[in-house]
């Protein structure tokens, strides 16, 4: 038995795909400060349905999902659901997602948005990512290397909604977003999963965020992204109403006005 990925046992699902000890090395010192973050932030940002967020009928709602099944490092199909949920009854124009890795998450919410909803997704080229301070293993998803080898994009590239989806290129810590401030209904934050790269991703979406708008966090609760609850926490403790979607390692925030 093995204490790691008893407790963890999502983890095992990498197990094949990036080295064994880079997965060890990387979880010493985050486990310590996940058992901690989890303690002290519990009230700061509470686990909730869908229905204690938006509004009943969003739970009734229909949606539409293609080529959903994914790899490792793509949300899950509870999580999948979820967001869908969301931008069917949102029904925004404008959405903007931080790290569109293989575009899976990008062509689901393209599906169940307005056809004249369009999508701006961000993500870093491969050639990059190996001078980013990201982590091992988001670095080895970023490169596009070995088992996570198809390219940024694959999903959506040649459906039947590609046009409503336009991808752009950089950093998310060095991107100029002034384009698109106040312009957004839904945003999705699923880039870089360190401090600085949380914080700098929740920041921007804030300022491109609509009044009604919507944000969503992925890898929240996530022992691989304790960062993720740290941040999260920083920004409910000033004020931030931030929930945690039961069942899911997601977080929102309804930019409501008042």
């Amino acid at each position: 038995m093995d204490p790691l990925f008893d407790r963890f046992p999502q983890l095992r699902n990498l197990l094949g795909k990036v080295p064994e000890a880079m997965i060890r090395e990387e979880l010493a010192p985050k486990v310590a400060l996940y058992d901690e973050v989890v303690a002290r932030i519990g009230g700061l940002i509470p686990t909730v349905r869908l229905c204690d967020v938006f509004p009943a009928e969003l739970e009734a709602g229909k949606i539409t999902l293609e080529r959903f099944l994914g790899q490792w490092g793509n949300i899950s199909i509870e999580e999948l659901c979820k967001i869908c949920l969301i931008v069917a009854w949102l029904k925004p124009k404008r959405v903007f997602e931080f790290g569109t890795y293989n575009g899976m998450t990008t062509l689901q919410m393209a599906l169940n948005t307005p056809d004249d909803c369009h999508i701006t997704t961000l993500d870093v080229p491969p050639s990059q990512a190996a001078s980013l301070e990201i982590g091992g293993i988001d670095g080895v998803l970023a490169q596009k290397s070995g088992a996570f080898d198809l390219a940024i994009g694959h999903y959506f590239k040649e459906s039947q909604v590609a046009d409503k989806i336009s991808q752009v290129w950089g950093d998310s810590t060095r991107f100029n977003f002034e384009p698109f401030a106040q312009q957004m209904d839904f945003v999705f934050v699923d880039a870089g999963h360190t401090y600085a790269y949380v914080k700098a991703d929740t920041q921007n979406a804030l300022k491109m965020i609509r009044s009604g708008g919507v944000i969503v966090w992925h890898d929240y609760h996530q022992v691989l992204h304790p960062d993720v609850m740290v941040c999260l926490g920083e920004f409910a403790a000033d004020g931030m109403r931030i929930a945690h979607l039961r069942g899911t390692n997601l977080a929102v925030y309804h930019h409501v006005a008042g």
